[in-house]
Parts: structure tokens; C-alpha cells; sequence
């Protein structure tokens, strides 16, 4: 991914906000009231970097075009013709980068397919190492070596598309990937309105030439007060996370009240993260693009995330169903294995929650661990009413198997049980965006993450359910319960590279009659060393769930940060023997600590009553379930 290459508004703005909203000031000029920066350290020393995309697909509905749009690009005659096939011969030859991103490749190979359909004749595809005969026309797609500078990605900042006729030559480019495939959709639609089909020729009209487009709104997204814009990335499905740094608490005041002006509403006003000073986050909607932003002042860091509500929707933030029906309980279930989670709670309104769930059943391998079954043994056995089960969410906390194997298996045996209802699934995964610093990384990693997003679209279309993209900073209510987002990759992505498949870790902090969970699921060191100089003793937590099974993740400044009074281990006792004695674990053994209790899942499932005090749990050991 080019740095400084913007096109999500192309998509989430062009199609969905209607601009006539623009405010007449600029925001930028607002006397505005706002709280200081904290003492400010410098940036991460891990610059900014250009990630790969594989290009999501997207389609323009001719008829969605905005009046904005539509004044800019006014219908009119053409004016002369670009020849493309010409009596059954193809005049052209598309040429794309030999290094090429694949959203490069995929823009040509469309444009090709197109014309063949429009005309019957093939055009040549080729890379611009290939030699192109002479009397051929060129159409340049992406950024080939013959590409001319100023139509160059890196060029076309701000989320422009080029496409503009220079000499025998037709560029076709845009900020990224969904921004040429609009330049190449700008060329079908020109074609399809005016073009000349007749006698075996396809002419193109200039009413398709020549166009450099601004998306509406951008500047509202891609000014954030006096900080820095350093990077914008593909960041899932037809969403964006844009990446400023030297960024302060004015600046982040500045944000918020200009995305007011232009018309969007405050669904979540600002606040500190975990109560955390210096850690702020809002979130902004029209009903049909979410905005939600974070600062982190102690890096200087600014990041904003524009999705759109049909892809991802936002969760009722406000608290609902909240008569207390039933006494609280948590859930610590072991998986039969070294390593793998489930961690399941039971609201006071009767509902559940569930954090990953451990291995498949189907798996041979695993078929003695039952996690599946255990789950909807679990909520059959303690469901208020046995014929109405609702799972209010579940969270996934990355991609791994041993963590999200149980929700294959829940998917595949009861997504369609009348009895069970699953309200939510919440999980960030980052689609496309390869960030990896290992390329055999990214070999494996792309496609697992394209399994279990593909699984999570099932389920959710099975169950009913709807599908949340969680990002740092965000509360969630559940009845009388809360759960706020702590961590994602997010706040990492843009200013260095993960390293490992662990990295894509939520965290959260349920809040539960009173009393605090940290899971933290598989994080890593260097995620944990973003949430110590975030929040600090903030992350303080009653229970707390060891990072990774307790291999490698915690770090002791995290430990002691979190200082909890009871320790959940989701491992068996071989695992549990050999990681309690490492270093990064020391604090939570430490005479200094307030641990009072260490819990093994082994194979077994804790249930502990809310609130806890300490002795009011049982341990029922896991038996093969008929």
C-alpha cells in the first residue's frame, strides 16, 4: 500500500453521504475549547509502512450518483472518439506493472474481459517488460514504468482516480485499489452511455477521458486539526484506517467538532479509554458511515477508522434489557489440551457471552476435547429457559484454531437450533491487509483469515446474528454488563509491522456484577508494551487471563499493571508446569502481587459465582459427552 493514498471516501462517501452538508467555515479556523496534552514522548521509532492489498471488489450503482457528483461530471455529448477495436481488430494492448500489486493485475484483467464482452476481440494483455508493437495504443493500468509521474499512485493523493489520455497512451490509475477500479469503471460506464459499438469497432468516448476525481468530504477525513497524515490502509471490507502522527488532544477536539459540522452525529462522545488520561476516543455516524477515532498522546498517534454501517453496523451503546433475572456467572472451560480457550459468562439478564471457545470437535485430532459440545452443554445446563438460549456475543480474539475451532463446530451442529440465539459476533481481523514482516507469514495468514471471515459470514447469515469490527476504545453494554475494547492490531498497524499471527489479539475488560475480567487472548510483547505506556495502572483487573496460555505474551510490567487477585490460565498442568516459572510470569508468584488463586482449565470447567469472593466457585472435570 503507497503511503499517503486515500481513497476511502470514494466508496464510503461518493456512494453513501450526501455533501451537500458542507459547512460554510472551516474547522480548522474554529475557536475551539479543548484539554491540553499530557507530556508528550516521540513517535514509535518504526516508521510508517506500505502494505500490500489484494483489493477489495467494488461495484458503483450508476443511479447512486450524487447531485454533487453529477454537477461536477455534467451528461454531455462527446467530442471525438478513442478507437479500442476497429473492425474486429484490437487497436490496444493493456499494459500493467511487472511488479505488480495483485488489485493492479485484477483492475487490467477486468477492463480486458469487459471489452472483450463489448466486442467480441480479446485486447492483448501484457507486463511493461513486454515490447508493444508499433501502431498499438497503450492503457496503462496501475503504476507501470511508462506511467507518467503526475498520474503515478503516489501522486494521486487525497483518494484521486486518474484516467487521462497522454500522447498514444490511455493511464488508468487511482490512490489504490478501489480507486482504479472506479477509474476503470468511469471507462465501462463512458463506453455503455456514449461509446460506439458498430461493424466489429468499440470507440471510446472523451466523456471517460481526462478525469482526475476528489472524493467529496475528504478533506473532514484527512485533516485531523494540525497533525500529520502519514498513511492510509485498506482496512477490511470497503473500510479504512488513516494513520496521522504529531497529533494532540486539540487537535483530536478540532476532529470531532468539524465532523459535527459537516453534518455527521456523535454516537459516542469523547471520553478517555479505560478511564486512562491522555487516551482519547469518539465515534461519529450519518446512519450510513461510521467514524470512529482514537488519540494516543503518549506516541502522538491518531487513527481513524471509516467503515460502512451496511458492512459492519455499530452495537446499541446505550444499556438495554437490564432487569436482573439471574445470579452472574463466569465460566474458566478447559479445552483437554496444552493450550486453546473458552471463557463463557451469564449475564444478570439471562443472556451469555462467549470468548473463543477452543478446538473444533470435527478435528481427529481433537474430537476428545468436545469444545463445541461443552459450550451448548454449558448453556443448556445453566440457561434461565433451556428453549430460549440467547448468546448476546461472542467474541473472537484472533484466528487461531485452538481458538476458534468450538464456533466451526457451533456453526456447523446448532447455527440453526430454534433454541439458541446468537444476537452478536464480535472479532477484528484486518481482511487484506498484508502487514506481516515475514512474506511466509503472509502466505499462510492471508488465507486462515479468509477462512474464518468466510465462517463468521455463515454464521452470522445461519443465526441471524450480526457481525461487529470491534476497535479500541469502544464500550459495549449487555445488560448491567460492559465491555470495552481495550486493544486491537489497529493501534499498532501503520506505525510498525506484527511479526506474528498473535499480534491480531483483541483485548478487553468485561466489567460483571462489579467486579473486572482482562482477556487478553494469544497478545503478544509488543502489543502489551502499547497498552503499559497507554494506560498504566489503568489496566488494573480482578481476574486476569494469562497472554498466550502463559508461553510468552505477559510482560511483568503488564502483570503487575493489571495486579489482579485471581489468575486464569488456559492451559493444562504439563503447559502450566513449564510456563509458571518464566520470567515474564514472575510477578504474578511475587509476595508484592494480590493474586490469591491460580486457575488451570486443565480438563475441567470452573464456575464461579458473582461477585466473587474467593471461595464461592466449583470445578466439575470435563467427561466425554454422549
Amino acid at each position: 500500500m503507497k503511503k499517503f493514498l486515500c481513497i476511502f471516501l470514494m466508496l464510503a462517501m461518493i456512494l453513501s453521504v450526501i455533501t451537500a452538508c458542507t459547512p460554510n467555515t472551516d474547522p480548522k479556523d474554529t475557536d475551539t475549547e479543548s484539554e491540553s496534552t499530557a507530556e508528550e514522548t516521540s513517535s514509535e521509532e518504526e516508521t510508517s509502512t506500505e502494505g500490500e492489498s489484494a483489493g477489495e471488489e467494488t461495484t458503483t450503482e450508476e443511479e447512486t450518483t450524487t447531485e454533487e457528483e453529477t454537477a461536477e461530471e455534467p451528461e454531455e455529448e462527446p467530442t471525438f472518439f478513442v478507437p479500442l477495436i476497429e473492425n474486429g481488430v484490437s487497436k490496444i494492448v493493456i499494459v500493467y506493472p511487472a511488479s505488480y500489486q495483485d488489485y493492479e493485475r485484477s483492475a487490467a484483467e477486468t477492463l480486458a474481459a469487459f471489452l472483450e464482452e463489448k466486442s467480441g476481440v480479446k485486447p492483448e494483455l501484457l507486463t511493461d517488460a513486454a515490447t508493444v508493437a508499433d501502431g498499438k495504443m497503450e492503457i496503462l493500468v496501475g503504476d507501470t514504468a511508462r506511467t507518467d509521474a503526475a498520474m503515478r499512485s503516489s501522486a494521486l493523493i487525497n483518494g484521486k482516480y486518474a484516467v487521462q489520455l497522454s500522447q498514444n497512451r490511455l493511464i488508468v490509475n487511482g490512490a489504490f485499489a478501489a480507486a482504479i477500479d472506479y477509474a476503470v469503471e468511469k471507462i465501462q460506464t463512458g463506453i455503455v452511455k456514449h461509446g460506439m459499438e458498430q461493424s466489429g469497432s468499440l470507440l471510446l468516448p472523451d466523456t471517460a477521458l481526462d478525469l482526475t476525481y476528489v472524493p467529496p468530504l475528504q478533506e473532514c477525513m484527512l485533516t485531523f486539526g494540525n497533525a500529520t497524515l502519514k498513511n492510509v490502509l485498506e482496512n477490511g471490507k470497503r473500510a479504512y484506517l488513516i494513520y496521522f502522527e504529531n497529533a494532540t488532544a486539540t487537535d483530536f477536539t478540532v476532529y470531532y467538532t468539524w465532523l459535527m459540522q459537516y453534518g455527521l452525529e456523535s454516537k459516542e462522545e469523547p471520553r478517555m479509554m479505560l478511564n486512562a488520561p491522555n487516551n482519547y476516543y469518539a465515534m461519529c455516524s450519518d446512519g450510513k458511515v461510521m467514524v470512529t477515532f482514537v488519540l494516543t498522546t503518549y506516541n502522538r498517534q491518531a487513527r481513524v477508522f471509516v467503515e460502512r454501517v451496511e458492512d459492519n453496523g455499530y452495537y446499541s451503546y446505550e444499556n438495554t434489557d437490564t432487569e436482573a433475572i439471574c445470579e452472574p456467572l463466569f465460566f474458566h472451560v478447559g479445552t483437554g489440551q496444552e493450550h486453546g480457550q473458552c471463557e463463557i459468562f451469564r449475564f444478570s439478564n439471562g443472556t451469555f457471552f462467549i470468548v473463543d471457545g477452543g478446538l473444533n470437535d470435527d478435528s481427529a485430532q481433537y474430537a476428545a476435547a468436545q469444545n463445541g459440545r461443552r459450550i451448548v452443554e454449558i448453556l443448556k445446563t445453566y440457561a434461565p429457559d433451556p428453549q430460549n438460549i440467547r448468546i448476546a456475543g461472542w467474541l473472537l480474539t484472533h484466528v487461531h484454531e485452538d481458538h476458534t475451532g468450538a464456533i466451526q463446530y457451533f456453526c456447523k451442529y446448532y447455527g440453526d437450533d430454534p433454541t439458541i440465539k446468537v444476537e452478536n459476533i464480535l472479532y477484528n481481523n484486518y481482511s487484506d491487509l498484508v502487514i506481516w514482516q515475514k512474506e511466509d507469514d503472509a502466505a499462510w495468514v492471508v488465507p486462515l483469515v479468509h477462512r474464518v471471515e468466510a465462517l463468521l459470514a455463515s454464521f452470522a447469515e445461519t443465526t441471524g446474528a450480526s457481525i461487529h469490527k470491534v476497535h479500541p476504545g469502544q464500550i459495549l453494554h449487555f445488560g448491567d454488563a460492559k465491555l470495552e475494547i481495550v486493544y486491537t492490531h489497529e493501534l499498532r498497524i501503520a506505525s510498525s509491522k506484527l511479526t506474528s499471527i498473535n499480534g491480531l489479539s483483541v483485548v478487553s475488560l468485561f466489567t460483571v456484577a462489579g467486579q473486572t475480567f482482562m482477556i487478553t487472548g494469544d497478545t503478544t510483547t509488543k502489543s502489551n508494551l502499547v497498552m503499559e505506556a497507554m494506560y498504566g495502572e489503568f489496566l488494573r483487573a480482578d481476574f486476569y487471563q494469562t497472554p498466550h496460555h502463559g508461553y510468552g505474551g505477559n510482560t511483568e510490567t503488564l502483570a503487575e499493571n493489571v495486579d489482579p487477585k485471581w489468575v486464569l490460565w488456559p492451559c493444562n498442568d504439563t503447559r502450566y508446569e513449564v510456563v509458571r516459572v518464566k520470567a515474564h510470569n514472575a510477578y504474578l508468584f511475587s509476595s508484592s502481587s494480590r493474586v490469591e488463586n491460580h486457575f488451570v482449565a486443565r480438563h475441567q470447567t470452573y464456575l464461579f459465582h458473582l461477585p466473587f469472593t474467593g471461595s464461592n466457585y466449583t470445578v466439575t472435570e470435563n467427561t466425554v459427552i454422549e
